[in-house]
């Protein structure tokens, strides 16, 4: 646990990495910038060059500035392997095509076995959100009380920083607060930004701290798949196959991150019978086996229809439900 003050250093160690790298490319720039010191200890013999020689020099010097000229204008062009975080997890593989050091064209990488080659269009708009001039790209400080116009402002990082440290400070040392334990954080399903925001509450001490997605998302759907199956995301499954497909209550073509749009309707096309389940047709229900439509709130009385079909037919795996349950 951490006590007394908060140390500006230790609030800004993570900060230091970007920092650093951003300084590395500054200095890169400004020395790509620099010119050689050329030395003029040319002879009068060599001054005196014949009047062809200088012409086909010249000539050769215009066309060499030319050529240089053209390949800034048009720009090199590379494409780099990535991932996409439109969704924030499915995390389908792409391929980013930038051009003058701007991002021109992204689509999916074929060769991956997570994604098929799938990118939706939240992946193709990522330019938009990453060109966008109104992304916040550096810190911004209110000037203005709430209620009015913000007045929003650049500050640096380190002012930032100080800022953040200095809020914090004010609130553990009030005397009616309960020092770190009055603060709660509170973040969304797990992604890479969260980690830092997860390990916090660990160094200082706060007890605080929570995730609305292991409540009504992830955590509901993994406990139910270790009280039936096995302790682990069930969705995995998706890249071995299915024998039988079945879709209740979502378009995951479209709107599931969990796994790829174009592998669910893989899996559709390629399994024995297909089921979906919902109160009104789907992509997918159009070309399953069974259209299921449900009134609301009768979800319950159709899976224990199902449940006392397959137990009472024995439409079961005996040999997995006694190794597994």
């Amino acid at each position: 646990m951490v006590e007394g003050n908060v140390s500006r250093r230790g609030f800004a160690k993570l900060g230091v990495a970007a920092g650093l790298a951003a300084a590395t490319a500054s200095l890169g720039g400004l020395a790509s910038c620099g010119s050689p010191n050329v030395s003029s200890g040319a002879d009068s013999s060599e001054a005196s060059a014949s009047s062809a020689a200088e012409a086909s020099a010249s000539a050769a010097s215009e066309a060499s500035a030319s050529a240089a000229a053209e390949q800034v204008e048009e720009g090199e062009e590379k494409v780099i392997r990535s991932h996409c975080r439109a969704c924030g997890k499915m995390e389908c593989p792409i391929w980013v095509t930038v051009k003058n050091d701007r991002v021109v064209k992204i689509e999916g990488d074929n060769t991956a076995i997570s994604s098929h080659g799938n990118c939706c269009s939240k992946g193709l708009d990522a330019m938009q959100a990453l060109y966008h001039p109104d992304r916040v790209k550096y810190p911004m400080k209110r000037t203005n009380p709430k209620g009015e116009d913000p007045g929003w402002v650049r500050i640096s990082w380190d002012e930032a920083l100080d800022l953040a440290a200095e809020g914090l400070q004010k609130i553990i040392d009030d005397p009616n607060n309960q020092g770190w334990h009055s603060i709660k954080i509170l973040h969304g399903t797990g992604r890479t930004t969260t980690y830092g925001i997860e390990s916090l509450p660990a160094v200082v001490g706060m007890s605080n701290v929570g995730s609305t997605a292991g409540q009504v998302c992830k955590g509901p759907r993994i406990a139910t798949g270790a009280m039936i199956a096995y302790p682990s995301p069930h969705w995995v499954a998706c890249n071995d196959g299915a024998k039988c497909f079945f879709q209740w209550g979502t378009n995951q073509e479209v709107s599931n991150y969990d796994t790829a749009g174009k592998v669910a309707t893989e899996m559709k096309f390629n399994s024995e019978v297909s089921i979906v389940v919902g109160p009104r047709k789907q992509n997918l229900g159009k070309e399953g086996d069974y259209q299921l439509h449900l009134r609301p709130g009768t979800d319950d009385a159709l899976a224990q229809a199902l449940m006392n079909v397959i137990i009472s037919e024995k439409r079961y795996d005996e040999l997995f439900i006694k190794r597994w349950t």
